[in-house]
């Protein structure tokens, strides 16, 4: 208990805010680091088409500066109120401009909490990671056009290769080596891919030989033999290196700094690592000469037992109808030859024989 004594003059401030520390302005940015920010902001183009209203490249340039912060704190606010709008009634886009809006709202969301000193240093990384979980999963356009190119075999194009890549990238740089967790109790390879959806072997060799899946999945996939005909394939995230992350990630997402009392470069990835499996079916060795003969024999005589039976079972059937249109044809030929002996027309259901 906290008391006055002779010896421990306890203020009254002290006592109420026993843990209260203070957090120096400090540059959320190196110099270097806005110019590759910048660079990379300037062919974006829906950040581009809405720099008039939501000037991301002047906040980020008050970064370096810590005096300006407060100044910074309401440009992003304004950015990330323009780049929200432009997601929900400004009209449809594409997958892959839809994605670039997100991270471009995940990036000035992430820097307007990291500028305010009196925040939780965690605000800033929470808004990201929740961003992405409820807003980025939730966009239609971007699920359907990677459940398209993953999953059901339609031809791919520039655009869903660049948005897979940024994708994948964006989630390397979220998760790392953690993307196979379970989410909602289901696993994905990622974002609008389950993996309870990849059922054979022939379509996880087909997803895996993507040229944007190769490039930057940063998968591994590991064959092993079971008992009899099974064996099993393990799907892994392998181990980020440390320049894995693309330039806007870098320079703007998550900046290797102090930023909001959190030095990213001391923190060290979570040792827990997921893994999926697939059971698949081997092909089935060659028979023996003797065998294949015997098994073809079978089949033959299988499929002659189906065609008699079937037959035998519909025979009334068929042997009234091929009587009825043999009895036609003879009433009609008879027909034709009384009208040739008379030399009068003979009219029989409509028809006119000579």
């Amino acid at each position: 208990m906290l008391r006055r004594t002779a010896r421990c003059n306890v203020h009254l401030l002290q006592a109420l805010l026993p843990t209260t520390t203070v957090r120096l302005p400090t540059a959320l940015l190196e110099p270097n680091q806005v110019d590759l920010a910048l660079k990379t902001i300037a062919d974006i183009e829906p950040i581009a088409k809405l720099t008039n209203v939501a000037p991301l490249g002047q906040a980020i340039s008050l970064l370096t500066t810590p005096d300006a912060h407060r100044e910074a704190q309401k440009l992003f606010k304004q950015c990330s109120e323009a780049y929200r709008t432009d997601l929900e009634v400004g009209g449809r886009r594409s997958a892959i401009h839809r994605l670039q809006l997100h991270e471009a709202l995940m990036t000035s969301g992430y820097y307007m909490r990291a500028c305010d000193r009196y925040g939780d240093p965690l605000d800033s990384v929470r808004f990201v990671v929740n961003h992405f979980n409820f807003d980025v999963r939730r966009d239609v356009a971007i699920t359907t056009l990677v459940h398209q190119t993953l999953l059901e075999h339609l031809p791919t194009t520039a655009e869903s290769d660049q948005m897979l890549s940024d994708l994948l990238l964006m989630e390397r740089r979220l998760y790392g080596a953690n993307r196979l967790r379970a989410i909602t109790g289901k696993q994905w390879l990622c974002l609008g891919c389950p993996l309870r959806e990849i059922t054979t072997e022939a379509e996880l060799d087909r997803i895996m030989s993507l040229a944007p899946v190769k490039q930057h999945g940063n998968f591994s996939v590991s064959w092993e033999d079971k008992e009899g005909r099974w064996k099993e394939a393990t799907v892994r995230c392998l181990p980020e290196p440390e320049d894995a992350a693309t330039p806007i990630e870098a320079a703007i997402l998550h900046p290797n700094t102090t930023a909001s009392g959190i030095n990213w470069s001391t923190v060290k990835p979570v040792a827990t690592m997921h893994e999926w499996s697939l059971r698949a079916l081997k092909p089935a060795p060659p028979l023996p000469w003797g065998e294949y003969i015997r098994e073809k024999l079978l089949q033959i005589w299988v499929y002659w037992f189906s065609f008699w039976a079937i037959f035998f079972l519909v025979d009334e059937e068929v042997i009234t109808l091929i009587g009825l249109i043999w009895g036609k044809w003879q009433h009609s030929k008879v027909m034709a030859q009384e009208a040739e002996k008379t030399g009068r027309r003979v009219y029989m259901n409509n028809y006119r024989f000579y």
